[in-house]
């Protein structure tokens, strides 16, 4: 069987594709080819066994009204989209797949549109509780998309096309037992004290390290942080992390960009971190209680909408950075820290939210479309 694999612009997107990979070599022994047509930044993601293609791809800036430069790089990627669709021509009438998985973002588009040109099947996927601007645009081109919430978040989704499968993650099912306390002393952290670990995604958040910037003395004097705080304000931390008094200092350690994502929330005892579906699932699927602190609505609704029903459910403390400070945030911390049945009720109800075979009812739908 031949397949090809498309998403990408993060590891959010690469990583859960890469899952789904897993489960169709699987499936066939490894008497599988597989082509991933991607960005270059999507590259340093993929393992040497899957073959890897570059591709150009554009995306769409929805605040172009406003900002003439928006315009002009919106100008210039319907160019790359257009480059993308011949260059994905190409390589599909040269790899001739029976089947196409697309999981998301933009580069799915040019994609999706040569798969549909040669009459290739697509199955999306939709990690999120409401349909990115890519899937929206491939809908009409896919013969299936397959989602993460439950199908009444989905209303306006054509029923003959819609599944639900869960979200596929990056870790197997042995990376989600590793064990609390070797996974804190991995970091050099005292087991006796809790760990928060603090992530803003793969870009670090700002705001947020804001936050915790003013009251990280009162946080490390009960607690331990692990902060991935992304590349712009990796120097600014550092340099607080100088300052601290000494009996502090072990207590924070700070990342740019951490890997061993899988080490991290096995070592945590509560986490931070925004609301993106990829993170909410990797909580769900190690069961962490969490604050969730999702994008504004100015800036997204999907995130809202996410973690809204995972609130509904009392699977996380939902906060609004818009209306949050820093004192408001070291108050929920302080509580969730001393309350260990919250904590545990956190943890028992967004574990519902994990389908450990997420990947293989995706790599199953994929065969059963290549079959037709």
């Amino acid at each position: 069987m031949r397949i090809v694999i498309t998403g990408g612009g993060t590891g959010g997107h690469v990583l859960p594709a890469l899952a789904v990979a897993k489960e169709l070599e699987k499936i066939f022994s490894k008497k599988i080819e597989i082509l991933y047509l991607g960005t270059y930044q999507d590259k340093k993601f993929i393992p040497a066994s899957v073959k890897f293609k570059k591709i150009f791809a554009g995306k769409f800036r929805r605040y172009w009204l406003s900002d003439f430069s928006a315009f002009i790089a919106n100008i210039i990627d319907l160019f790359k989209i257009f480059i993308g669709i011949i260059q994905s021509l190409y390589y599909l009438a040269k790899f001739k797949p029976q089947v196409i998985f697309g999981k998301g973002g933009f580069v799915t588009i040019p994609v999706a549109i040569a798969g549909w040109f040669f009459k290739i099947p697509v199955l999306l996927h939709e990690s999120d509780s409401s349909l990115g601007m890519a899937n929206k645009i491939l809908l009409p081109f896919s013969k299936k998309i397959a989602v993460s919430f439950p199908l009444q978040c989905y209303p306006k989704l054509p029923i003959n096309k819609v599944i639900f499968t869960g979200s596929p993650i990056r870790f197997s099912s042995k990376e989600l037992k590793i064990n609390k306390k070797k996974a804190k002393e991995a970091f050099g952290f005292s087991f006796n004290l809790p760990l928060i670990l603090i992530t803003g995604g793969s870009q670090g958040s700002h705001p947020i390290n804001l936050l915790i910037k003013r009251i990280l003395n009162q946080l490390l004097e009960e607690s331990q942080l692990l902060h991935i705080c992304g590349e712009k304000d990796y120097d600014d931390l550092l340099k607080l992390k100088q300052n601290l008094p000494a009996q502090f200092k072990p207590r924070y350690k700070i990342h740019k960009f951490l890997k061993e994502m899988n080490w991290a929330y096995a070592a945590a005892d509560l986490v931070i971190s925004r609301a993106g579906a990829n993170t909410l699932f990797e909580l769900a699927a190690f069961g962490k209680p969490a604050i969730i602190i999702p994008l504004p609505p100015s800036v997204t609704s999907h995130q809202i909408k996410n973690a809204k029903i995972f609130r509904k459910e009392g699977a996380i403390i939902l906060l609004r950075q818009e209306l949050l400070t820093s004192q408001t945030l070291l108050k929920e911390i302080k509580k969730l820290l001393k309350d260990k049945n919250l904590c545990k009720t956190l943890s028992k109800n967004i574990k519902k939210f994990y389908e450990p075979h997420a990947a293989k009812r995706i790599a199953k739908e994929l065969v059963n479309l290549a079959k037709k």
